[in-house]
C-alpha cells in the first residue's frame, strides 16, 4: 500500500511541510529585506549593522508565516509532496478506472475460452463497483446466460431495454435467453427486431434458424441457414473454424432430421464432426444439443 507522505507522521526533528513552506516563505521575506540585513559570504559578514541577527527574524516570522503557509497549504495543496499527491482523490480515481477496465477485459478473454465460471466471479465484484454501467451490465447477463442461469440474464436485459431501446445487440441476446426458456415464439419476434439491425450478421442467421427448427418451421430453418453460409464463405477462417461456423452446421443436422430426411443429417453430421471434433468447443456443444 502506498503511503502519502501526510501519513507518515513527523518527528521533532523532522519539519513538517508547512514548516518547509513557512521556512520557504521567510526566506523570500529575507531577501527582500537584503538592502537592510547584513550580507553573508561563508561564515564572515562583509558589511556588519546592529540589525537583530538573521536567526532572530527568524523566529519571529516562521511562526506568522507558518500559520499563513498552513491556511494556503489546505487551500491549494502543499508543492513539497510529490505531483501526484497534489490531487489523490482524481489520481485513485483515474488509477481505479484503468484496473477496473483491465478486469473487465480480463473477464471478456475468459468469456472468449469459455471460462464462464471465471468470467462471472470477476464481472460479480466489477457490478458492485459500478451498477451502473451499462456495458459491464450487458456482459454481465450474458455470461449468466451462457452459464444457464436465464431468468437471472432475462431481468438483466429487460433493465437494459428499458435504458438502450433500440440496441439490436440486446435484441439478439434477449432472443437466445428467451429460447432457452422455451419461448421460442418470443424469441423469434427479438431476433426480428435485431436483425432490422444486423442485416448482414450471419450469427443471427444461425439463431434465427435454430428458433424456426424449434417452432415446427424446419424448411424455413433450412433457407435461412443456406443464407447464412453464404456469409461465412466469405468470413475470414477464424470465424469459419469457430463455434458459429459448427453450429450453422449442427442447426443443419436437426432441420434435416426434423423433416425426415436422416440420411443427408447424418452425412452433414459426419461433416461436422470431421471439421470440428479437435475444437475445444466441441464437446460441450454436443452436449448442448442433446447428442454427448
Amino acid at each position: 500500500m502506498l503511503i502519502r507522505p501526510s501519513e507518515r507522521g513527523h518527528s521533532e526533528a523532522e519539519p513538517t511541510p508547512t514548516v518547509w513552506a513557512g521556512l520557504r516563505l521567510a526566506a523570500r521575506a529575507l531577501r527582500a529585506r537584503s538592502s537592510r540585513l547584513p550580507h553573508v559570504q561563508g561564515r564572515r559578514r562583509v558589511r556588519p549593522r546592529p540589525t537583530p541577527a538573521p536567526s532572530v527574524v527568524m523566529r519571529l516570522l516562521v511562526p506568522l508565516l507558518g500559520a499563513a503557509a498552513a491556511v494556503l497549504v489546505g487551500a491549494c495543496g502543499d508543492d513539497s509532496k510529490p505531483a501526484t499527491s497534489g490531487a489523490p482523490g482524481a489520481a485513485r480515481i483515474e488509477s481505479n478506472d484503468a484496473r477496473m477496465v483491465g478486469l473487465h477485459e480480463q473477464a471478456l478473454a475468459l468469456r472468449a475460452r469459455e471460462d464462464y465460471a471465471g468470467a462471472i466471479v470477476i464481472l460479480d465484484e466489477l457490478i458492485k463497483l459500478e451498477p451502473n454501467d451499462l456495458p459491464l451490465r450487458f456482459n454481465r447477463a450474458t455470461v449468466l446466460a451462457e452459464l444457464g442461469r436465464s431468468a437471472e440474464a432475462m431481468a438483466i436485459f429487460d433493465e437494459l431495454l428499458k435504458q438502450t431501446p433500440n440496441d439490436p445487440q440486446l435484441f439478439q441476446n434477449r432472443a437466445s435467453v428467451l429460447l432457452d426458456l422455451g419461448r421460442a415464439e418470443e424469441a423469434l419476434i427479438e431476433l426480428d427486431r435485431a436483425m432490422a439491425g444486423l442485416t448482414d450478421a450471419p450469427a443471427l442467421r444461425v439463431l434465427r434458424a435454430d428458433i424456426l427448427t424449434k417452432l415446427g418451421r424446419a424448411q424455413e430453418s433450412l433457407a435461412e441457414l443456406d443464407r447464412a453460409d453464404q456469409q461465412l464463405a466469405t468470413a475470414p477462417e477464424a470465424v469459419r473454424r469457430s463455434r458459429l461456423g459448427a453450429q450453422a452446421l449442427l442447426f443443419r443436422v436437426e432441420a434435416l432430421e426434423a423433416l425426415g430426411r436422416a440420411a443427408d443429417g447424418a452425412a452433414v453430421l459426419e461433416r461436422f464432426r470431421n471439421e470440428f471434433q479437435s475444437q475445444p468447443f466441441f464437446e460441450k456443444l454436443m452436449r448442448e444439443r442433446g447428442r454427448a
